[in-house]
């Protein structure tokens, strides 16, 4: 709900890995501005102040924050670059990116490299920048199907998708192709920044995470990893995203009202017959301890506002994993899913979903032709 417990220890949380229990070792919390008497505001059921719940809060929030926003270029529809530009545009004239580090990127752009901003017009330049490319795979209405066979309703307003466009496979596999490479390259020029930094990935979704060629067999995350699972190259982006200390937010522009710059989101979970685009956004966001806002389905607002807000505390949790974690069978390392909750149940925990047996070290080493 947008206030954050500040008076945790290691023994109020509950950690299993794989279905085993851990034990924390450390909890550090980490926040812009805490309270005199942290047990008061966070347990007295009366208060009604969060630690970052003020206007000078919000914005040393925002002035410490690091966000980058990838628009999904290649997979946006004509309606959805409308609206991601619209929100954008509406998330500025309100104030909201103050003084924080951010920076645009489209996924179609094949650099490696972005430029961060200190400037809000220079950010707003960037914003007025992003136009729709032909080139995507979503076509001028988008591509999501439903039960309607007529096209897909935006819940609530009765508005219709175009017809699926006809997209030619090479370039769809292209396409996503590029679209992993951008994520990878955002967070790989993230990883040497110190702190918590976030993407903002707005899109339409993914419809399909599973190849391995996605990341290319030979490249160092097929070599190393070398998942072939159904969800392999979300997995793998979470993954170097987890160790460079970056969260991911997802947004599906379709579900974003025009208007971001006030309300709140909270974390929900996939809904069942959801489609799998916006499935795959929620699964992206939540292995990372983000969220995936959504408006159509889940009624969230104030997406934008809430990703600057959410950067300004956390809390920095170690546990020791036992030597076999880094064993490999078969030549592949393991994927080691966590649950962390709290002990109190007024709280609920976002964090990581898991991780990969691989060590830094292993990362760091050149790999072998």
């Amino acid at each position: 709900m947008g206030r954050p417990a500040v008076d945790l220890r290691p023994e109020d949380f509950d950690l299993e890995v794989d279905g085993r229990k851990h034990v924390v070792t450390n909890a550090a919390y980490f926040g812009r501005i805490a309270p005199r008497d942290p047990a008061q505001v966070n347990r007295d059921a009366g208060a009604t102040e969060a630690p970052l719940g003020g206007p000078k809060a919000a914005d040393s929030a925002r002035e410490n924050s690091v966000v980058v926003f990838v628009i999904d270029d290649l997979n946006l529809s004509q309606e959805g670059m409308y609206r991601a530009r619209r929100a954008l545009q509406a998330f500025i004239s309100t104030g909201g990116v103050g003084n924080a580090l951010t920076a645009v990127r489209i996924t179609s752009d094949e650099r490696t490299s972005f430029t961060l901003f200190r400037s809000p017009d220079d950010f707003s330049r960037a914003v007025a920048a992003i136009r729709f490319t032909f080139k995507g795979s979503q076509g001028l209405g988008g591509r999501e199907t439903g039960t309607d066979t007529g096209g897909v309703s935006q819940g609530g307003n009765g508005s219709k998708y175009l017809p699926e466009p006809v997209i030619n496979p090479s370039q769809e596999f292209a396409n996503i192709e590029q679209r992993v490479f951008s994520l990878i390259t955002t967070i790989n020029g993230l990883s040497s920044l110190p702190g918590r930094k976030a993407i903002v990935f707005v899109s339409e979704g993914f419809r399909d995470m599973r190849a391995p060629a996605l990341v290319g067999a030979d490249s160092p995350l097929g070599s190393i990893f070398r998942d072939s699972g159904n969800d392999a190259t979300s997995r793998m982006i979470t993954d170097l995203a987890n160790r460079a200390f970056v969260v991911i937010y997802t947004a599906d522009p379709r579900g974003m009202p025009l208007d971001l710059g006030v309300g709140e989101a909270r974390p929900t979970t996939p809904l069942r017959g959801q489609p799998e685009g916006e499935a795959s956004l929620w699964r992206l966001a939540a292995a990372t301890g983000g969220v995936a806002l959504f408006n159509r389905a889940n009624q969230l607002g104030g997406g934008l506002s809430f990703v600057m807000r959410d950067q300004g505390s956390y809390y920095l949790i170690g546990f020791e994993p036992p030597p076999e974690t880094f064993a490999r069978k078969s030549g592949k390392p393991a994927y080691h899913a966590i649950r962390l909750t709290a002990k109190r149940k007024d709280l609920r925990v976002r964090t990581r979903a898991g991780f990969y047996g691989v060590t830094d070290r292993e990362l760091a080493e050149p790999r072998r032709k």
